[in-house]
């Protein structure tokens, strides 16, 4: 089990994620990204998902992954949810500063 807060609040307030994810390498880098429809390459990853709270825009969510790929919470709560984890470099862009002033740039 996993927290993780989110820079927007999650709807439906709990649920099963299923999508699939594929590796993809943009500029030297690897990502993953998710898929909705069936590609080569691509596995299935399950995560389950609850909120715990939120305050304004930001939600605390407890995850599950129901199964172990790379990157998976990452990418199920950036594409799938819409609702990316804050201060993820690689998922989403980055904190903004009504963030940075209270939590401080170690985020």
């Amino acid at each position: 089990k996993y927290w993780a807060v989110t820079t927007k609040r999650v709807r439906p307030k709990t649920g099963k994620i299923r999508m699939a994810l594929k590796r993809i390498t943009k500029g030297g880098t690897d990502y993953r990204i998710g898929i909705t429809e069936p590609q080569e390459g691509a596995e299935m990853a399950i995560t389950e998902y609850y909120t715990l709270g939120f305050v304004g825009d930001l939600c605390l969510l407890g995850l599950e992954p129901i199964t172990g790929k790379t990157h998976q919470l990452r990418v199920h709560c950036a594409t799938a949810l819409g609702a990316p984890i804050l201060g993820d470099p690689k998922y989403s862009e980055g904190v903004s500063e009504e963030y940075t002033s209270v939590l401080g740039n170690n985020v």
